[in-house]
């Protein structure tokens, strides 16, 4: 998926999915041809993920730290 789509999907902005690729939370595939951040379906959980923690008050370095032992 690309960052539209799976920001539509997750429901959340595509600004925070960049924002989360910049800083290490998604680590999506390029796509060779366009250049263009391609995300396969386990970011797509992760990001799900992300999203809650936030909703609950988590800050991104909580994210960061535990998000690892949260991975699917």
């Amino acid at each position: 998926m690309r960052v539209r789509k799976i920001a539509r999907v997750a429901n959340v902005l595509p600004q925070a999915v960049l924002h989360y690729s910049r800083i290490g939370l998604l680590q999506p595939n390029w796509d060779p041809d366009t250049g263009d951040q391609v995300f396969p379906h386990r970011q797509l959980i992760r990001l799900r993920l992300i999203s809650r923690a936030q909703k609950r008050g988590w800050s991104v370095d909580d994210i960061e730290r535990r998000l690892p032992v949260l991975d699917p």
